[in-house]
């Protein structure tokens, strides 16, 4: 029998056991569980952000020749700040295009405001050349963060419901 993420012991009740490597971690959460998470966190993130952030990120090197200040950390947070700003000015692009006057702001549709912000902070870390996580662990981490706001955001949607733009 394979290993068990936790383990039952009568004395002391379940019991976290640690995995000698990020593979075996993997392994539990599993590479579908990790890209459907991911996956999920997209009907969150206007496509701008997405299309825009890649972009960046593939041409961060050529970026960093021309204007030195520019690096993966920036370009992280200049996106994760950009991306409730996009939500809004589509918000406002449609709701214009239906009335005359735009809503005040507490007619706002702040869950998906909150939510996109949220999401894409969570997505971009699973992007290669992401300015946190390197290496064998990023899948795990990102993985394990898309799982955590997939499974958050679908339980909070009930609450607050998803206003569409």
């Amino acid at each position: 029998m394979g290993k068990l993420p936790f383990s039952q012991d009568p004395s002391r009740g379940r019991v976290f056991e640690s995995y000698s490597s990020t593979s075996e971690a993997e392994n539990i959460i599993g590479e579908e569980g990790v890209t459907s998470a991911i996956g999920a966190l997209f009907k969150y993130i206007p496509t701008e952000s997405i299309t825009l952030y890649v972009a960046t990120i593939s041409a961060l090197p050529a970026l960093n020749d021309i204007w030195i200040f520019i690096n993966a950390w920036r370009v992280y947070w200049f996106y994760t700040i950009l991306t409730p700003i996009l939500v809004i000015l589509i918000y406002m692009s449609k709701y214009k295009q239906k009335n005359n006057r735009f809503p005040s702001i507490r007619a706002w549709p702040w869950w998906p405001i909150i939510s996109a912000t949220v999401a894409f902070a969570v997505w971009a870390l699973a992007v290669p050349g992401n300015p946190y996580i390197e290496g064998e662990q990023q899948g795990v981490l990102a993985g394990l963060g898309a799982l955590f706001c997939s499974t958050i955001f679908s339980i909070l949607e009930g609450i607050f419901g998803r206003r569409q733009l």
